[in-house]
């Protein structure tokens, strides 16, 4: 079966042979369709318990967790949050249908407070009954989702931990309104040769081409090693001080959730210049003009760019979490952002491939009824 394909791949893309150096299986949804059997699974067991989920509607609530699910169909059907004995029951009888674990899972419309003393309390009590029934559980470290902000907590330390992206005009009038002086990246004038070279603001008309970065306060800038620290202080830090204990046998590992790059066009830090610096060996700044502007030189400079963005937040993001869950006996998992194209997953996440490499467990996420 499987000579037959790879003979079918290279005949209708014209190759002759092709030199495999790994195979990567995604079982659920690609070898196997394991979707039908969870929604049966739901269907019958909310029955049970008096609730009304069709199959139909199991296919919706793909990607959450059990008790987020549940608490969704307690609050439509019954004005409240499951009750803890409600979560235990159910949950039991998860386990008694093979389901091998649980990824306890902050969700909107969470009323316990995020990494607070009753969320400790809930999560241990969770592991305690999963120990119980022979389930894993895995840490998802992040109040919703995109993992990196820690609730809110790492964007609120300053504009220096902050998701900056990186953006251009021509004259001055088209820079956003009250645009701070430090938000300034680079200033370019035009030569006649097609090119651009570097100018100053006391030089600025119509032609000039203005380079800046705008702020995103909502979320945060993964590229900076010192975000990603601070990141890890706030919540698996606190997961190891709370749980510790559990690393290693019931708990598993971290799940992390589409950590987001940038998705539209570059994105910029503060750390950038020295990191392309020290990777390619020329200044950056005097180059950025070739993000803008085609020539015989663009092509080359913006792959440098973007290939040292990714390693960037490779060592930033990726290796840092991976490195901190291998030393604390846990594995490090999760998927990344646009990762089904290679085009949206450029401005997205990256080269995710690479990512793959660091990571103890890569994961990739397909959501739908496909």
């Amino acid at each position: 079966m499987f000579q037959e394909a790879i003979n079918n791949y290279l005949q209708s893309h014209g190759y002759n042979t092709i030199n495999l150096k790994a195979v990567l299986f995604d079982m659920d949804g690609v070898l196997f369709n394991s979707m039908p059997n969870h929604a049966e699974s739901w269907h019958k067991v909310m029955l049970r318990f008096g609730f009304g989920l069709s199959r139909d509607e199991a296919y919706m609530h793909e990607g959450r967790t059990g008790a987020s699910t549940i608490n969704i169909i307690s609050r439509r059907e019954r004005g409240h949050d499951a009750t803890e004995e409600e979560i235990k029951k159910q949950l039991s009888e998860f386990a008694d249908n093979r389901l091998g674990g649980v990824i306890v899972h902050a969700r909107a419309g969470l009323k316990t407070p995020y990494m607070g003393d009753e969320w400790f309390e809930r999560f241990e009590l969770s592991i305690q009954e999963a120990k119980r029934l022979g389930l894993e559980v895995w840490i998802y470290d992040e109040d919703g989702w995109p993992s990196g902000f820690a609730g809110g907590r790492v964007p609120a330390l300053g504009g220096e931990y902050c998701l900056k992206r990186l953006r251009y005009c021509f004259g001055a009038k088209n820079v956003p309104d009250g645009l701070p002086t430090e938000q300034y990246v680079a200033l370019f004038r035009p030569c006649d040769d097609g090119t651009y070279e570097q100018t100053t603001a006391e030089c600025i008309n119509a032609d000039t081409l203005i380079f800046y970065y705008t702020l995103d306060r909502h979320y945060v800038d993964l590229l900076h090693p010192d975000t990603v620290r601070h990141f890890i202080g706030f919540v698996h830090e606190r997961y190891a001080q709370r749980i510790g204990q559990y690393f290693g046998s019931t708990v598993k590992g971290v799940f992390t959730d589409e950590p987001q790059l940038n998705n539209c066009g570059y994105p910029w830090s503060t750390v950038l210049e020295q990191s392309f610096e020290k990777n390619i060996g020329k200044a950056l700044k005097p180059l950025l003009w070739m993000t803008a502007v085609d020539n015989e030189n663009s092509g080359t400079f913006r792959y440098e760019l973007w290939n040292t963005i990714f390693e960037l937040y490779n060592s930033s993001f990726v290796k840092q979490l991976a490195d901190w869950c291998g030393q604390h006996q846990l594995i490090l998992t999760g998927h990344y952002p646009c990762e089904d194209g290679l085009t949206d997953q450029i401005a997205g996440s990256g080269s995710v491939m690479r990512y793959y490499a660091d990571m103890q467990l890569p994961g990739i996420d397909h959501l739908g009824s496909r």
